[in-house]
């Protein structure tokens, strides 16, 4: 690979696996347990702007160590509804306002990310990001511990930035799966200066689309890369959905994280489709393409040779 493999802690990777697909199940009404060694402290709400409305909704789960409640656990789940979606397709450059302290105007993010993970509602209902500081205690913790899926994985990063910016001395471990690219080249470079960077596993899919969002150079990934090689056997399309689903990263992942190296090979259930099979091989010895990018050039081919005929 270009970018060599992080090492993840396998305790700990476990229990954010855990922790995000509890934050899924949560909202969607399932039922759904701690991660092992933590215990149940919290949710948190967000909102998300939709034909100019405001939704808000539950976005994740806030959990402490059982031996130290001062060591907390905060997981995002990612996109499930409309509104999410709506909000995703907002690529353009906003400011990263930080909730307490000073960030240069120079450093911006994705304007649909941050409007969910800082937006308040309706009469300045608080935002997720005003839940989250207000339920941790950023001025008390010993240690934090982020981590999120896909959507949720863009508010794992800026949430880490944020608390850091806040607290500089508290000790931050930042987990995302499947996250998009969230900001700017002066946003990775405050990512790295804060020292957030090499205390963040970037986990990804080699062929999973949504990592490479949005389909735009400026875009910058944080983190140490992880990359898992994952896909529907037999498949003749790409299974977006089977691609990118958490329970299938959570399936390898757990599973990777036990060896030495971390690769676990084989067939597993596929969890988005009934009767599907997924392969898992091991990670391709190059970085990911910008599949984004790839589809968004060949669309553009398709609309050109059908405006030809």
């Amino acid at each position: 690979m270009t970018n060599s493999q992080a090492k993840l802690d396998p305790k700990l990777t476990t229990a954010q696996a855990n922790a995000v697909t509890a934050a899924y199940k949560d909202y969607n009404g399932k039922k759904w347990s701690a991660p092992s060694g933590y215990d149940f402290v919290g949710r948190f709400y967000g909102w998300a702007t939709i034909a100019g409305a405001k939704v808000r909704a539950k976005y994740g789960l806030i959990f402490k160590e059982k031996k130290n409640n001062r060591r907390i656990l905060v997981a995002f789940r990612g996109t499930q509804s409309v509104a999410d979606i709506y909000n995703d397709l907002w690529a353009n450059l906003v400011h990263f306002d930080a909730l307490k302290g000073k960030v240069a105007k120079n450093v911006k993010v994705a304007d649909g990310f941050f409007s969910i993970y800082a937006g308040r509602g309706p009469a300045g209902q608080p935002s997720m990001r005003d839940e989250v500081f207000g339920k941790i205690g950023v001025d008390t913790l010993e240690s934090l511990s982020i981590c999120g899926h896909s959507l949720g994985g863009t508010f794992a990063s800026m949430c880490a930035l944020d608390v850091k910016v806040a607290n500089r001395d508290l000790p931050i471990q930042t987990t995302t799966f499947a996250s998009p690219a969230v900001g700017n080249k002066a946003w990775e470079q405050l990512y790295i200066k804060a020292g957030l960077a090499s205390a963040t596993a970037r986990i990804y899919n080699y062929w999973d689309y949504v990592p490479s969002m949005p389909p735009f150079d400026w875009f910058k990934h944080v983190g140490r890369p992880f990359q898992i090689n994952t896909w529907v056997k037999g498949a003749w399309v790409a299974h977006l959905d089977s691609r990118h689903s958490m329970d299938n990263y959570k399936y390898v992942v757990t599973r990777a994280v036990k060896n030495t190296p971390q690769v676990w090979v084989g067939e597993y259930p596929d969890a988005a489709h009934k009767g599907w099979t997924m392969v898992s091989k091991k990670p391709k010895k190059a970085a990911q393409p910008n599949w984004a990018k790839e589809h968004k050039a060949f669309e553009t081919m398709m609309q050109q040779t059908s405006k030809q005929k």
